[in-house]
């Protein structure tokens, strides 16, 4: 900073924490006291400032200067920021403008690393990323530009923000559950009653919340759920799920009933593990089809969904009389298995109504018992997971199955 002692900053104090931000950051550009830079809203052509910050932010903003008034006294020129860098030169006023933000790719290894864990806080080496504190600072650093997130935060607001914009169909198809939705209900006020009660003075400068699943190490114990037909709700569906997944090192669990392919959304898939929910045909090769195809695909254990045996009553898609696999949604996965294709008179792309009657007759098996999971082990090497289990004394029969199954291993 320059040894220019500081006036009196006419400035709200949040601008001039921002001032002074930008003067300890950019010394280059700001020779002069605080009190000569001020925000505007203005709108110009990006500038980009070269070599000027060693720790800039993950998303670099660049700035525009132009002095508002010179409390120097000199007539001293100041550096005006170009298109191409800095120079030397006189103006008669600067301004402090803000440029739409561009991704900052950092040429140094070591500070590539450092915006790959995240900096939004001295951390401890190796600790690992804070993502809420470091959203937290994104939004609050946002604010002092002026910028209010786009993305409502309440969880109850995110939700009503879906349903204005989405349709009501696809809207009610996604929050609706079974029948008159008591068991929702109930889960959401059997949810409220856990509470967290925190111990203190217990040095949390580096939190552990990772979590081994059937031999995945995972940052936190959480999974994506197996949501099908997302093409109703977003245009790239369970790619782009998948790509937030990857980003966060979080499982995806893609369903059977999908909108993109088992084999296009493990693509997608780079930093994360994907695993994949079957919907247990009644036709054994297609059964046996899908789950070959998933361990193919490098899925890394197979989730069978056993609480659907029969399409349930849902009285907020029979009110729109709508579902969506009739119009050829979420059947991604059937569409483009060789299998299912073999026994179609025509392929779906020329037949898409023939391609949905033959799905009507396959897609559930209402026959399963607990001896046909031996026919899933047949089928792969990948750890199985039962979804939808309630009863202790289902459990318990899971257990046994599983203990059985090692015991056949170890002789």
């Amino acid at each position: 900073m320059s040894g220019t002692p500081l006036r009196c900053c006419p400035l709200p104090a949040c601008e001039f924490r921002l001032a002074m931000r930008i003067q300890s950051e950019f010394p280059l550009l700001t020779s002069r006291p605080a009190d000569n830079i001020r925000l505007t809203t203005t709108i110009c052509k990006p500038a980009r400032i070269v070599n000027s910050v060693s720790q800039p932010p993950r998303q670099l903003t660049t700035y525009k200067w132009e002095l508002t008034h010179d409390l120097s006294g000199t007539s001293e020129p100041y550096p005006k920021v170009s298109s191409n860098g800095i120079s030397r030169m006189g103006c008669a006023c600067r301004r402090v403008v803000r440029t739409p933000r561009k991704l900052y790719v950092p040429s140094n290894p070591r500070a590539a690393d450092k915006l790959r864990k995240g900096n939004s806080m001295h951390k401890a080496e190796g600790a690992p990323r804070s993502y809420g504190l470091d959203r937290q600072i994104e939004i609050y650093m946002g604010g002092l530009m002026g910028q209010k997130t786009a993305v409502p935060v309440p969880i109850a607001a995110l939700e009503e923000k879906a349903e204005a914009v989405l349709t009501p169909e696809a809207y009610d198809y996604a929050a609706g559950g079974a029948g008159g939705e008591e068991t929702m209900r109930a889960n959401r006020r059997a949810f409220e009653r856990w509470r967290i009660v925190p111990r203190m003075l217990r040095n949390v400068s580096t939190r552990d919340l990772s979590v081994e699943l059937v031999g995945m190490r995972l940052p936190a114990p959480v999974l994506l759920g197996p949501v099908g037909v997302q093409s109703i709700v977003h245009q790239e569906a369970e790619l782009a799920t998948a790509r937030a997944a990857s980003s966060l090192g979080l499982p995806f669990v893609l369903s059977t009933a999908g909108s993109r392919t088992i084999e296009q959304v493990a693509a997608e898939m780079k930093n994360a593990p994907a695993l994949y929910q079957l919907y247990w045909s009644n036709d054994p090769d297609l059964t046996a089809s899908m789950v070959e195809r998933a361990e193919r695909a490098g899925s890394r254990a197979l989730i069978v969904k056993l609480d659907t045996p029969l399409l349930a009553w849902r009285e907020r898609d029979l009110q729109h009389s709508y579902l969506p696999f009739l119009k050829g949604e979420g059947l991604a996965n059937y569409f483009a298995d060789p299998v299912f294709r073999s026994k179609l008179a025509e392929a779906p792309e020329k037949d898409p109504a023939g391609a949905v009657r033959h799905w009507m007759k396959v897609y559930s098996n209402t026959s399963l018992t607990w001896d046909d999971l031996s026919f899933l082990r047949r089928h792969t090497r990948l750890p199985i997971l039962l979804k939808g289990i309630l009863h202790p004394d289902d459990a318990r029969k899971a257990v046994a199955r599983a203990w059985l199954h090692c015991r056949r291993l170890s002789r």
